[in-house]
């Protein structure tokens, strides 16, 4: 899996309501926690500790981040703006759910929180098809209610731009029954399949993989037929 680049997307997120002060607690502005390496993405509230405390947050028991409460006790920003995370809960997946706590020096602990999670990702068939299968690409973690483009590149040009419809949900899901090749002409090669939100191509805001188009010999004849890698 060969993930290029993607910054804004991983900043598309949802608010719910956060407990108000008292006894410790914990919680998140995200209706669903976007998760995309080297963007932080865990905006984190919490109440009800000493004025001035040091706080560790961990997810499924795993730290994901510090900071310091107010003087009211309160804590409002992200875990750590300088890092991601990986739950455990979602390795091998792209949507889940992570428990999160926060903690303080002298052992106050908040009970867990349940919070969603995705990776944001788009996924297609496993191993080698023939590039004009109809198969299925799945796509998590964009912005919920915008529409999804396909832009298929290669050599540093868009070859074609297709709708893959729009994420829905808390966490931003969208599928997409299509040719696992869509353009109409194409030559065996390496081409990069980017999603994002924009009409144009923009590799800032979008997250790209590549796919193999290659020749296939067929045992009974000299003829060729191409097929596609997902790598």
């Amino acid at each position: 899996m060969k993930f290029r680049s993607s910054a804004a997307l991983a900043l598309a997120l949802g608010a719910v309501a956060v407990p108000s002060a008292g006894a410790a607690t914990v919680g998140t502005t995200a209706s669903c926690v976007r998760i995309f390496p080297n963007i932080p993405s865990l905006p984190i509230a919490a109440d009800g500790f000493a004025p001035g405390s040091f706080l560790t947050f961990k997810a499924d028991g795993a730290t994901v981040g510090t900071g310091t409460a107010d003087g009211a006790g309160h804590f409002d920003n992200f875990a750590d703006p300088n890092t991601w995370f990986q739950p455990q809960s979602l390795q091998g997946k792209n949507v889940g759910t992570i428990q999160l706590t926060a903690e303080d020096a002298t052992g106050v602990v908040t009970p867990p929180v349940t919070v969603k999670a995705v990776n944001i990702n788009f996924t297609g068939p496993p191993g080698v098809v023939k590039p004009r299968k109809r198969v299925k690409f799945r796509l998590f973690g964009f912005q919920t209610g915008k529409r999804i483009y396909l832009h298929i590149r290669r050599g540093g040009k868009t070859k074609g731009r297709f709708n893959m419809g729009k994420a829905r949900g808390a966490c931003g899901l969208a599928t997409k029954k299509m040719r696992f090749m869509p353009l109409r002409s194409y030559k065996p090669g390496t081409y990069e399949y980017w999603m994002g939100h924009s009409k144009t191509f923009d590799r800032n805001r979008s997250i790209g993989r590549e796919v193999s188009i290659m020749r296939t010999f067929h045992s009974a004849s000299t003829q060729t037929t191409a097929a596609g890698a997902w790598d």
